[in-house]
């Protein structure tokens, strides 16, 4: 089975990130409170991360493959 989910990641400003995931992108923009055009202008230290992922899990809900990030 396949789950879709959004990761968002932003910089707290302390040396720390924080990592969510949501159901949906307009979830994910209101956590990072910044609408779509100002990610996409933007950058990530100061206006986050968002994307789209799909974790893949087998019928007793463990995952099937590792799901890694990178924050930079």
């Amino acid at each position: 089975m396949e789950i879709n989910l959004w990761l968002t990641s932003k910089d707290c400003g302390d040396g720390s990130y924080t990592v969510q995931l949501v159901n949906t992108e307009e979830e994910a923009l209101t956590v990072l409170d910044r609408t779509r055009e100002e990610l996409d202008e933007g950058n990530t230290y100061e206006d986050g991360y968002t994307e789209e992922i799909t974790l893949q899990i087998d019928e007793t809900g463990k995952l099937l493959k590792p799901f890694y990030i990178n924050i930079e």
